[in-house]
């Protein structure tokens, strides 16, 4: 109507949500007692292909209800940088974590309590062994899977993508060649 597109942004949080305030509730069990969070797992080779199709489905959803266009979030510690970026320090989030590696656990007995719910910190690296990790075209690659994905579904001159290569939000970053990744 006055001539502006509106996009919608589509991204996954992986293991970032419990940094930015979105806890399940399921973490306090009552009676005083938090319930052990869960030890993040590897995203199987299954589960990426499952989030690259989420995302085609989510952008075709969003043309749908009459937005102009996408922009993939690929930047800020959300999962997609989780992968591409060599360094990623975040927390468990309770109830389960998507990551594309793991590198270790901090027993429970350090974590924290906050609100009445308990964090535990973790420090993450990509350190996936198979072509999503490694090399920076490895790194890269979910990115970029994701990114072909939606432009198939509506069309490349639909999509954006979202990046940061020098902020360490989150502590995401490419501490290796974030020159070379981002270029």
């Amino acid at each position: 109507m006055h001539g502006t597109d509106a996009a919608a942004q589509l991204g996954a949080s992986g293991g970032a949500d419990i940094v930015l305030g979105v806890l399940p509730q399921q973490v306090y069990l009552g009676d005083g007692k938090f319930g052990d969070l869960p030890v993040p797992e590897e995203l199987s080779q299954e589960g990426i292909k499952e989030v690259v199709q989420q995302f085609r489905s989510a952008a075709r959803r969003a043309i749908d209800a009459g937005f102009d266009g996408v922009e993939i979030h690929g930047a800020n510690g959300y999962l997609i940088a989780q992968f591409t970026n060599s360094r990623c320090a975040l927390v468990l989030r309770a109830g389960g974590c998507v990551a594309p590696a793991v590198e270790h656990r901090v027993p429970q007995s350090v974590g924290a309590v906050a609100n009445g719910l308990a964090m535990l910190p973790l420090h993450r690296t990509n350190k996936r062994t198979d072509e999503y990790g490694g090399s920076i075209e490895n790194r890269c690659r979910f990115g970029l899977e994701i990114a072909k994905a939606v432009a198939e579904e509506i069309g490349a001159d639909r999509v954006g993508y979202r990046m940061s290569p020098f902020t360490d939000f989150l502590d995401c970053i490419d501490e290796e060649s974030p020159y070379a990744t981002y270029t």
